[in-house]
């Protein structure tokens, strides 16, 4: 069994990150709390089962596929909308390019039985994020730096070790989207 969990696990640690798997957890919020609970009764049950704590993950519209919103698609609408967006400077978290983490699901499909952090890495807030993606979009919303605290960061080296493969960090996941798309050379 391959089953998805979720970094909202880690929603109210006053760390900064990145967390481990075996780092001690009090989530915060309600998805986080069922998060964490369906892990460990999944694990009581079949202690080889695989557990991927996914972080937040983006796409773009095509393949005819349907798509909600998500990082990307925010800033692009923001900026055709002229909309102002806002991002915490001490928000902290990875966001994972979906085309990659359905890759990787072969590799999680071969894993020994765990928990495993699952998606990319960033080096910096939802802020600076933001304003990077913008850049490489050519877009121009206005990006609001908020004030609330929060770090999603996961250490993604359990999963690399035992797969043998990683993630992308954040940016050059977008980088990767965005030239898959056409939109970047």
């Amino acid at each position: 069994l391959v089953a998805f969990s979720s970094d909202q696990v880690y929603t109210g640690l006053t760390e900064h990150g990145p967390f481990d798997e075996d780092t001690p957890l009090s989530p915060a919020n309600v998805y986080g709390r069922h998060k964490q609970e369906m892990e460990q009764r999944v694990l009581d049950i079949l202690p080889d089962a695989v557990l991927l704590r996914a972080a937040w993950m983006y796409d773009l519209p095509g393949y005819g596929l349907p798509i909600r919103g998500n990082f990307l698609l925010n800033l692009l609408t923001a900026a055709m909308r002229q909309e102002t967006l806002r991002f915490s400077a001490r928000d902290y978290r990875g966001i994972t390019y979906v085309r990659e983490a359905v890759e990787r699901l072969t590799q999680a499909m071969e894993l020994p039985g765990g928990v495993y952090n699952f998606g990319s890495e960033n080096d910096c807030d939802m802020v600076t994020t933001a304003r990077r993606a913008c850049a490489l979009l050519d877009i121009h919303p206005v990006v609001e730096a908020a004030d609330w605290p929060r770090s999603l960061l996961m250490d993604g080296g359990r999963f690399r070790a035992a797969a043998g493969v990683g993630f992308d960090d954040t940016m050059t996941g977008v980088q990767r989207c965005l030239r898959d798309y056409g939109l970047l050379k």
